[in-house]
């Protein structure tokens, strides 16, 4: 076994160059549920560089046990890492808030995630099934949620709602598979979905601009034409978007299938379309992007692209995994003049090899690109099988390539390995879907992806990242450049070179010292405030006619509780205050179903758990009122 392994690395090491890994080797990012506990898992991972506070901020769906006796519904987390040292800001936090904690009926999917350089910021986006706004459940919509990029806490509304797919409550129309470009010209954002608006199953690709505020600007506005309105063997899926600084626009592009030319119903191809910064098409509308094999042969597909804008050149570079005649996927690439949206350069052409002619990554989403505009290249990263003769590393692992921005030829004669998850030759560990950013302060890239590793147990999927440099020297640490790094014991101050670092007080909005929160719980500072929890056993009495007593178990830190109440399907909430734990809801409308639900407030007006115990019931007829079962959704991958 030992001469087998050592004949393998020797193979590989002739085969494939060695990428300029930096840090620790595939570290983990998400920890989920308890370990060697496959039933939680991580996944569908996304990435973005923050430049101001030299920060990347990683997100991915979750079903994290997030009540003691929870379910693990799907939920989207997130983690924030120093772009310097590769060390975690914090640990794992929630971003999304689906229906009432404990219930897996709701979930969240799907995650994308831009950087807002104006205000120092981050939005999140999704897809998920919500108890708010008139939406029901198993009825997916895009959601949003601003991060602030200095604390990585939530600002704005919570979880706000993007996507109008169809009338509310109509499980039919359905938002999925978003992701968000920021336009720093003029501080918003665009993002793009497929979904099914006006006829079920017909999915095309529709947008949304979002201002700064995470408001909707204007209304959905459909993106892909694919096929009749009424023909639902036509669609478009996985759009992906991209901002183009120069000309002030954005590139949608997606995969899909069309009535063009000679083109077969089930042949997918890449299409794009421009789209200016008020909403509007630009150009030719839906033009095609790729041209893999005949046209006619339905065999031949290609999918999942991604996209990354070259400012240098003011052009795109679009990739995706596609299949040639013989069966084995590959990755692809097409350069496109971003003013005109016309193709560059040689016409679909292959990136990386891996070995002779064999490459065989899963049809996910598997290809991501990142543009370095210090050293004027690309970084396309993908997942896939590698073979050489009979040796094989036998799982999906991480590879990536770099590519000159000039003319998108290979910087390296072959594609390097990023991950290693496993003993390589065991499939039973694999590394799949990646996600790339590149960090311009340090001229490295953060790349993540989700996969089962050896430390774990099989398919206990967790996301796990690699940072990777290319011979770039990054600034050395200052007394002034706006982070802690170098031997600084706090941001720019400490360590050998550097100021004393001011002693802590309660006043200088950090937490340090003794401190248990920010500016608070140390010997000299404030008693910080209790956050209690959210309510237990719910539940109703004195029914009469035309009232009813709601109830629940008192909270001992609460200073009050909010009660909220509506007719089922109502768009608006009526809220009441209590300080015992009781309320009598007087004033019902016969025959009408109703649900309600309770916070606790506490101390400073915080709240614990706002979503936590929203337990529902209903009143189908007066004096019948009963609690409402719902059975459990399926879970969302």
């Amino acid at each position: 076994m030992r001469l087998f392994f050592t004949l393998l690395c020797l193979i590989l090491g002739q085969i494939f160059s060695i990428g300029q890994e930096i840090g620790i080797n595939d570290f983990r990012i998400s920890f989920t549920g308890d370990d060697r506990d496959k039933n939680y898992e991580a996944k569908n991972t996304a990435v973005a560089y923050n430049n101001t506070n030299k920060e990347y901020l990683v997100v991915w769906a979750s079903n994290q046990k997030i009540t003691p006796n929870g379910s693990g519904e799907y939920e989207i987390w997130a983690q924030r890492y120093n772009a310097v040292n590769g060390t975690a800001i914090g640990s794992n936090f929630r971003v999304s808030d689906m229906g009432p904690d404990g219930s897996d009926s709701y979930g969240a999917n799907a995650p994308a995630v831009t950087y807002n350089s104006t205000n120092n910021e981050y939005l999140v986006v999704w897809y998920g099934d919500n108890d708010e706004g008139g939406v029901v459940r198993n009825e997916a919509e895009i959601w949003g949620q601003r991060i602030d990029a200095a604390t990585g806490t939530q600002i704005g509304p919570n979880d706000f709602r993007i996507s109008n797919m169809g009338p509310d409550g109509n499980i039919a129309a359905d938002a999925k598979f978003p992701d968000v470009a920021y336009n720093s010209t003029n501080n918003e954002y665009l993002v793009t979905w497929s979904g099914d608006s006006f006829l079920d199953e017909k999915i095309e690709v529709w947008g949304q601009l979002v201002t700064a505020a995470g408001t909707q600007k204007g209304k959905d506005f459909r993106i892909s034409f694919m096929g009749g309105n009424a023909d639902i063997r036509y669609g478009a899926n996985d759009p992906v978007v991209a901002y183009n600084t120069t000309n002030n626009e954005y590139l949608v592009v997606w995969f899909g299938n069309q009535t063009q030319g000679e083109l077969a119903t089930e042949e997918y191809e890449i299409w794009g379309q421009r789209i200016s910064s008020a909403g509007k098409a630009v150009g030719t509308k839906g033009f095609r992007i790729s041209s893999l094999g005949e046209d006619g042969e339905r065999e031949i597909d290609a999918k999942t692209p991604e996209l990354t804008y070259n400012n240098q050149q003011n052009e795109y570079l679009v990739v995706w995994s596609g299949n040639a005649r013989n069966g084995d996927y590959k990755i692809w690439g097409q350069r496109l003049n971003a003013a005109t949206g016309a193709e560059v350069g040689n016409n679909d052409f292959q990136i990386g090899t891996l070995g002779p002619d064999k490459v065989l990554p899963s049809q996910n989403h598997v290809v991501d690109v990142a543009y370095n505009s210090i050293d004027h290249q690309y970084l396309v990263v993908w997942n896939a099988h590698a073979y050489n003769g009979d040796a094989t590393i036998g799982e999906n692992e991480i590879w990536g390539l770099r590519l000159y921005g000039t003319n998108a030829n290979a910087v390296e004669e072959n594609e390097f390995r990023i991950s290693n998850l496993g003993q390589d030759g065991d499939a039973n560990f694999d590394a799949e879907r990646p996600a790339i950013a590149y960090n311009s302060y340090a001229r490295a890239f953060l790349v993540t992806w989700h996969g089962d590793n050896n430390s774990l147990i099989d398919e206990e999927f967790e996301i796990w990242g690699q940072r990777i440099s290319f011979g770039g020297t990054p600034p050395l640490p200052t007394c002034d450049d706006g982070i802690q790094n170098g031997d600084e014991t706090s941001i720019d101050c400490g360590g050998t070179n550097c100021p004393v670092c001011p002693e802590p007080t309660c006043d200088d909005g950090i937490q340090n010292g003794n401190e248990t929160g920010i500016d608070c719980g140390d010997t000299n500072c404030p008693v910080c405030p209790i956050l209690c929890d959210a309510p237990t056993g719910l539940n109703t009495s004195n029914i009469s006619a035309t009232r009813v007593t709601l109830k629940w178990n008192v909270v001992p830190e609460a200073n009050n509780y909010t009660i909220e109440y509506r007719a089922l399907g109502a768009a608006t909430w009526t809220s009441r205050a209590a300080n015992k734990n009781r309320l009598s809801v007087k004033s019902l409308t016969a025959n009408t179903t109703y649900e309600w639900r309770v916070r606790s407030n506490c101390e400073g007006g915080a709240s614990g758990l706002v979503r936590n115990g929203n337990f529902y019931y209903k009143c189908s007829k007066f004096g019948d009122l009963e609690q409402r079962s719902d059975d459990n959704q399926e879970n969302k991958r």
